[in-house]
């Protein structure tokens, strides 16, 4: 009875982490959309840019850059993690 526990609490953690990778993969998009959005504003010649737009559209690009990069760290970490779950349930699965 134990090991049929720990095969459903990793169970449950795997769907909470497949859960997690989907919300982090949304937020990646999302980042995508807004770098290419501020490089778009910065590169707006026709009609010229406002020096304030520029200057926003860069801070946004660094913002969203480095928010893409966080993103993809927490992605790789959950990643790992959901791995490690698939094993362990494979390992209680082959106990059973």
């Amino acid at each position: 009875m134990p090991r049929l526990r720990a095969l459903v609490a990793v169970t449950v953690a795997i769907n909470r982490l497949r859960i997690e990778v989907e919300d982090l993969l949304d937020r990646i998009a999302e980042c995508h959309e807004e770098l290419r959005l501020a490089a778009a504003t910065r590169a707006r010649r026709n009609p010229p840019a406002r020096w304030e737009e520029v200057v926003a559209a860069n801070f946004a690009v660094g913002h969203w850059g480095e928010e893409l990069e966080r993103y993809r760290r927490m992605l790789a970490e959950v990643e790992e993690e959901l791995a490690t779950a698939y094993d362990l349930r494979l390992e209680f699965t082959m106990l059973l």
